[in-house]
């Protein structure tokens, strides 16, 4: 299943393993929402997708996360959007 192999389910442990922290997933540890869903079938309407768009954050920023989304309400592709809502303010953005 493409998205979906072995290989690329690894590639995206690895990133987690070297400490990025998936944001959604650190709001909403039990929540389950989709942000793709195949368009040659139901699975949208019937709510049957994957987890494919990610925002993910080092551990540092993670503390800064106060909301994380996925909005499955925006139609208009397989995919939805999904955004975070962090604190900077205590974040020195000169450096970027």
């Amino acid at each position: 299943m493409a998205c979906f192999t072995p290989p690329e389910r690894q590639s995206f442990s690895n990133f987690l393993r070297m400490g990025f922290t998936d944001t959604f997933r650190y709001q909403y540890p039990g929540k389950i929402k989709y942000s793709f869903w195949d368009i040659r079938d139901k699975s949208r309407k019937e709510n049957k997708g994957w987890r494919l768009d990610y925002i993910l954050c080092s551990k540092w920023i993670e503390q800064r996360v106060l909301d994380a989304e996925i909005h499955g309400e925006y139609w208009g592709s397989d995919h939805c959007p999904v955004s975070v809502n962090m604190n900077l303010s205590e974040i020195d953005l000169k450096g970027f």
